[in-house]
């Protein structure tokens, strides 16, 4: 809603213009009402009476723009690497994006900010919608990064902590 009152567009025109065209994410969209994702894909399950459901056919729209954009995870590997150690915003915004707050002294103004247990330090952001998990990390200086796209029955949440570890430490 502050982008549109903002720029006088919608977010959608915005994060294309800004986001996805700059940084050649050709994979990566903002479904408006279509439940269907486009090229090779997997399939989402949700749990339901004690069996998969597939949620694939799902209108991401229902989260706003908090979760109405399909991907690839190639895409948001790039994006991830861009936002976080440059490319996409200048270095006073990268940082208000990482700073984190006196309420959490992990998340900061829209990213993850998260010590592991060797010391390093991993940038990143997961998201969560009806059968998806996704999740990007990068390391500080963008040498190493990792994003993953899980589907979520019979699981609950993945615990991402351990992999963490072995992909940074």
């Amino acid at each position: 809603m502050v982008i549109e009152r903002v720029t006088g567009r919608s977010w959608r025109d915005e994060v294309t213009r800004r986001v996805l065209r700059p940084l050649g994410l050709r994979d990566t969209g903002t479904p408006v009402d279509r439940p269907h994702l486009p090229g090779p894909h997997a399939s989402a399950y949700e749990e339901l009476d004690g069996s998969p459901f597939d949620v694939t056919r799902f209108n991401p729209s229902v989260g706003g723009a908090a979760g109405s954009m399909t991907s690839t995870t190639a895409d948001l590997e790039r994006f991830a690497r861009k936002l976080f150690t440059g490319g996409l915003l200048k270095p006073a915004e990268r940082a208000e994006l990482t700073r984190t707050t006196a309420v959490s002294t992990y998340y900061g103004l829209g990213a993850v900010v998260l010590p592991l247990s060797c010391g390093t330090t991993v940038l990143g952001h997961d998201g969560y919608l009806l059968g998806w998990l996704t999740e990007m990390w990068v390391d500080q200086d963008g040498s190493r990064s990792l994003t993953l796209s899980a589907n979520m029955a019979r699981g609950g949440l993945l615990s991402v902590g351990p992999l963490l570890d072995e992909v940074f430490c």
